[in-house]
């Protein structure tokens, strides 16, 4: 592995932007990430009917979906290594067949422990050849001056795919007058989509050549590791998901909280999560894009931030009940925007940090692994505080951990700020020093 990293010396061609992505893998990248999360993220939506099906308390669900998030903390950084050396597609195909399988045999409602070595499976399947693959070849597929577009459309393309398949998930669910049955058949279609995908993805993903004209080896050695590791901006990339994405798994809850506090059906309830997670993303994702690449992505995020900070207050100044539902749902509706808008900026960062390009997939796993450590952790506090505080009460501890959330979010991404400007500055300084 060199230090070569053309992103961060050569100047980007004039004019470059829209035209240089490769929307061929923005395509394929974004109808496979789009149907990768539907079943082990499936109380999201289907809250519900999952705890009926499966028979468990909150504590219990929360387990299950904790035991998945420590899964995918665990592989994040191998996963990394993994991305840097094997192809991008059959990475990806082992993901989305391996989900698909699983999904059949979780449409079985295995009994709780069973449940449980279900979810590590399918924290191993979306994060070890998933997940570092994903954002390597999200970043291998346009310049420098466009990173934060490609990220942008990618997401926005994946909650587009989501948006349409969690609809028809909500549809099927009414077809039948036992929910039970009704999010079996969910299951099924998901499963299916999932092995589709996957040999759409195997054969017809395209390796994008940037690679290859960089000059840089995928054979990742340990001494490419120790460097990464000595990055300011990669640990401070890490810590500003990690803040942030406490208060985005904090709404997986909102879902009960709009039917048991609030008043609505479970198909209403199930249809507002779908519009919460998937409907509101495209806007979101194009819009961080956008704003990224002009006003630089941590600024972007520092807006994003602020903004969920705004919305989590208000969802503790003002209690859920029926007669406010309208606001509840709007509210919610500028939180998940915000969040969809960061989200899109998250590996964007990594080239405003002046990270070398092929050293994407170790940074990314370093990252991940600290970033999404609210996959594992907050599914426990928010069953711990939801048993142990019946109603609003409970609901508001959830949404001050949010509060705090976005508060650390502002302060990290200021660092960062500070960082990216010392090595841009570090990186001319030894250009010029060349020159002469």
């Amino acid at each position: 592995m060199t230090d070569a990293n053309p992103t961060n010396t050569d100047k980007p061609n004039q004019g470059s932007g829209l035209k240089e992505i490769n929307w061929l893998n923005v395509t394929f990248l974004s109808l496979g990430a789009g149907a990768v999360y539907l079943i082990p993220y499936l109380r999201n939506t289907f809250y519900d009917p999952m705890q009926q099906a499966l028979d468990v308390t909150h504590t219990q669900l929360g387990i299950i979906q904790g035991f998945f998030g420590l899964l995918m903390l665990v592989c994040y950084f191998p996963g990394g290594l993994l991305a840097d050396r094997f192809s991008a597609s059959r990475l990806l195909f082992i993901s989305f067949f391996g989900v698909g399988l699983g999904g059949f045999y979780f449409s079985t409602f295995p009994s709780f422990t069973m449940t449980i070595v279900l979810h590590i499976w399918f924290g191993i399947a979306t994060t070890l050849t998933f997940w570092a693959a994903f954002i390597k070849a999200q970043r291998a597929s346009a310049p420098p001056d466009a990173q934060a577009k490609v990220f942008g459309f990618t997401e926005a393309g994946r909650r587009v795919v989501s948006t349409a398949a969690s609809l028809t998930g909500a549809w099927l669910i009414t077809l039948w007058a036992d929910t039970t049955l009704g999010l079996k058949a969910v299951i099924y279609f998901y499963s299916t989509l999932m092995i589709v995908v996957a040999f759409l993805v195997l054969f017809f993903l395209k390796e994008d050549r940037r690679y290859a004209e960089a000059g840089e080896s995928t054979a990742v050695k340990l001494k490419d590791v120790a460097k990464v590791m000595k990055l300011p901006a990669v640990w401070l990339n890490a810590l500003i998901i990690m803040s942030i994405y406490f208060a985005y798994r904090n709404q997986d809850i909102m879902t009960p909280y709009t039917t048991n506090v609030c008043g609505l059906s479970a198909a209403m309830g199930a249809t507002i999560a779908t519009i919460r997670y998937y409907g509101v993303a495209p806007v979101g994702a194009v819009f961080g894009g956008f704003i990224g690449d002009r006003i630089k992505p941590s600024s972007a995020m520092v807006l994003g931030a602020l903004t969920v900070l705004a919305t989590s207050l208000l969802f503790i100044i003002v209690p859920g009940r029926p007669a406010v539902i309208i606001f509840v749902v709007a509210n919610l509706m500028v939180f998940m925007t915000a969040h969809y808008m960061m989200r899109s900026l998250f590996y964007a960062l990594l080239e405003e940090g002046k990270v070398p390009l092929g050293y994407t997939g170790v940074a990314t796993g370093i990252i991940a692994t600290l970033g999404y450590s609210g996959d594992f952790i907050a599914p426990v506090y928010q069953g711990y505080f939801l048993d142990r505080f019946p109603g609003q009460t409970g609901y508001n501890y959830i949404f001050a951990t949010s509060v705090v959330a976005a508060v650390l979010c502002v302060i990290f991404c200021l660092l960062f700020k500070k960082t990216a400007i010392a090595r841009q500055m570090d990186q001319d300084a030894a250009i010029k020093s060349k020159i002469k």
